[in-house]
C-alpha cells in the first residue's frame, strides 16, 4: 500500500479491525485481556500499515508473530543499555512492546515498523515514530540488533520514519530522545538534522533531546565526492531551492538576484545564487534555524541580519548565507510579504515561483540598475576633496613607521580613486557599462596605459613600495579626474593636488629623527 493513501485511510473505518481485544495499562501500554484492567481499543489491519522501503531496508508493519525473534533481539548485547529498564525482558514484556504499538498505529496513525533487510528476511529491528502524550510531541526511534550497528541502518530506517512523519501525516516537527552518554545515537540524530536542543526528564530519565522542524528534513542533493566537478550542478541547486519552496506553506513567492540573473555575466563555478524567499511570516522560519540545513553540508555559513551591526533595514527581512562544502553558495533572503511595498527594485531579478500572483512580472534581467551614473559636480569635488585630504595621512603613518595605520588610510584614498575610475569609464562608454562591483571589470574597459598604473598602486609591507604605490595612485587620480573634469566642465582643484603632492613628497624625504616638520 502507498504511504500518500495513509493520512485518508486513518479517518476511514477500513483502516480499523476491532476484533481484537487489547488492555490499557496504567503506564499506557496495550496489554491483553487477561490483566484486572481492559477496555476495547481499534488495532490497525497490518496490510493497511504502509510498508516503506530504502536502499537496503524494507520498513514493514509489526506483528504479534515477530515476538519470538524480538525477544532475541532484545536479550543480546547492549541493545537495552540506555533504555529506562535495560533489563533483558521476558516474553510477556515483548507482548506488551508489540501490542504498544500496535495501538499507537489504530489511535495515531503512527508507531513502529519491523526492519528487514531488503537482501534476506528476518527481523534485524525497529524504527518508527512514538507519541508522546504527555508532552505532545513525537519522537522518532530506532532500535537495531547487535549484529547491524556501525552500519548507517538506523540513519536510513529512521530518516525513511522522519519522511513519513512530514510527506505523509503532515506532522511540522519531531523530536529525538538520546541518552546523554549514547554517542552513537547522537550522531545518528544529528545527521538526520536534528539540533540538540535541551536536556529533559522523560520516562524518568534525564535524556538530551533533539528536534527537526518539516523543511530541515527535505533531504538536500546528495554532495558527491571531491571538489570541481562534484558540485551539484546549476540545476540541482534550481531544483532544491524550489522544491524547499514548494513544500513549505510559508514560502510564497521566490525569486533570482545577482549574477546568475545576468545575461551578461560570466558563467562559472563561484556564481552565488542570490535568492530571496517571499514568506507569510519570517519569524516561523527564523525560529529554528536548523531548517537550512536542508540546503546541503555546510563549510560556513553567516546571519548577518542576527549579528551586532545595526545598520540593518527596517523591513523585516532575515538573511542566510551558506557556503556548502561542494563549492555552492546560496545567499537566501526572507522578506515578509507585508513588506513588499518596501522591497526596492533590482533590475537584476528573475521570478521563478509565485504560488499567490504576488509579485508583479518583471522586466527581463539586464544590467540597467547596476550602470554608473554621472557624477555632480558637487559629488566630483567631494570625490577630489577626499582623496587629498586622506593623502596626508597615509604620508604620516609611513614616515612614523607605522604601515597598519598608513595602510588603512591607504584604503580610504583608494576608495575615492576607484570612484573616479569607475566615472572615468562611464565617460569613454557612455554610461552603458557595468564597470562590476570592486572594479572587478575595470581591465576590459580601461585603457591598457591606465591598467598598468592602476597595478602598480597595490604594494606589501614595504616601506619604499608603499610610497611608491601612493605616488603612482596620485598620478592616475590626477590623470582620470582632469579627463572626467574637461568632459563635464567641472574644475580640477588644482591647488589641491599641488600643495598636497608637495607635502608628501617633502615627509618621505624627513629624515625620521627630524624634530619638526618645517
Amino acid at each position: 500500500m502507498a504511504a500518500s493513501d495513509v493520512a485518508s485511510l486513518v479517518r476511514q473505518k477500513s483502516y480499523w479491525s476491532s476484533s481484537i481485544i487489547r488492555e490499557k495499562g496504567p503506564i499506557g501500554v496495550i496489554i491483553h485481556k487477561s490483566s484486572p484492567l481492559w477496555l476495547r481499543l481499534p488495532v490497525p489491519n497490518p496490510q493497511l500499515i504502509p510498508t516503506l522501503s530504502t536502499a537496503r531496508l524494507t520498513l514493514r508493519p509489526l506483528a504479534e508473530a515477530d515476538a519470538p525473534a524480538l525477544l532475541e533481539l532484545l536479550g543480546t548485547g547492549d541493545v537495552l543499555r540506555y533504555f529506562p529498564n535495560p533489563a533483558p525482558p521476558d516474553r510477556a514484556r515483548v507482548d506488551r512492546i508489540i501490542s504498544h504499538h500496535l495501538g499507537m498505529w489504530a489511535e495515531r496513525g503512527l508507531g513502529w515498523w519491523a526492519l528487514e533487510l531488503c537482501s534476506r528476511p528476518g527481523l534485524i529491528g525497529c524504527a518508527g515514530l512514538e507519541y508522546l502524550p504527555e508532552t505532545g510531541e513525537t519522537e522518532v526511534a530506532y532500535l537495531l540488533g547487535r549484529d547491524y550497528w556501525g552500519q548507517g541502518l538506523a540513519t536510513e530506517a529512521a530518516r525513511a520514519a522522519l519522511n513519513y512523519a512530514f510527506d505523509t501525516l503532515g506532522l511540522q516537527t519531531i523530536i529525538g530522545l538520546v541518552h546523554p552518554e549514547n554517542l552513537a545515537s547522537s550522531h545518528v540524530l544529528e545527521k538526520l538534522g536534528l539540533t540538540f536542543v535541551d536536556r529533559s526528564n522523560y520516562f524518568g530519565m534525564e535524556l538530551n533531546r533533539y528536534r527537526i522542524a518539516r523543511l530541515a528534513a527535505i533531504s538536500p542533493l546528495p554532495m558527491r565526492e571531491g571538489r570541481g566537478e562534484g558540485m551539484r550542478t546549476e540545476q540541482e541547486m534550481y531544483d532544491l531551492i524550489l522544491n524547499i519552496a514548494k513544500a513549505d506553506e510559508h514560502v510564497r513567492a521566490v525569486f533570482l538576484n545577482g549574477s546568475r540573473a545576468n545575461p551578461n555575466a560570466r558563467r562559472d563555478f563561484f556564481q552565488d545564487f542570490d535568492i530571496v524567499y517571499v514568506v507569510s511570516e519570517v519569524g516561523s522560519l527564523t525560529a529554528d534555524h536548523s531548517w537550512i540545513k536542508c540546503f546541503g553540508d555546510m563549510m560556513i555559513f553567516q546571519m548577518p541580519d542576527a549579528m551586532g551591526d545595526d545598520s540593518h533595514p527596517d523591513d523585516g527581512r532575515f538573511a542566510y548565507l551558506m557556503q556548502f562544502m561542494d563549492g555552492n553558495r546560496i545567499d537566501l533572503t526572507l522578506f515578509p510579504v507585508a513588506s513588499l511595498s518596501k522591497l526596492e527594485k533590482d533590475s537584476l531579478s528573475v521570478l521563478l515561483l509565485d504560488k499567490d500572483g504576488l509579485i508583479q512580472p518583471f522586466a527581463p534581467a539586464s544590467e540597467e540598475g547596476y550602470l554608473p551614473q554621472p557624477p555632480t559636480a558637487k559629488e566630483f569635488f567631494d570625490c577630489c576633496n577626499e582623496f587629498w585630504w586622506v593623502s596626508p595621512y597615509v604620508a604620516k603613518g609611513l614616515w612614523r613607521g607605522e604601515i597598519i595605520y598608513a595602510q588603512s588610510m591607504f584604503h580610504y584614498v583608494r576608495e575615492q580613486l576607484m570612484k573616479m575610475l569607475a566615472w572615468h569609464i562611464g565617460v569613454k562608454t557612455g554610461f552603458a557599462i557595468n564597470p562590476g562591483k570592486y572594479g572587478k571589470h575595470f581591465q576590459r574597459h580601461l585603457e591598457p596605459e591606465l591598467w598598468a598604473m592602476l597595478e602598480q598602486t597595490y604594494s606589501d609591507a614595504n616601506y619604499d613600495r608603499t610610497w611608491d604605490a601612493h605616488e603612482m595612485m596620485c598620478r592616475l587620480f590626477r590623470l582620470t579626474a582632469s579627463r572626467v573634469a574637461a568632459h563635464f566642465g567641472f574644475d580640477y582643484p588644482f591647488g589641491d593636488d599641488e600643495r598636497v603632492s608637495a607635502h608628501l613628497k617633502h615627509v618621505r624625504s624627513l629624515p625620521k629623527d627630524a624634530a619638526q616638520m618645517y
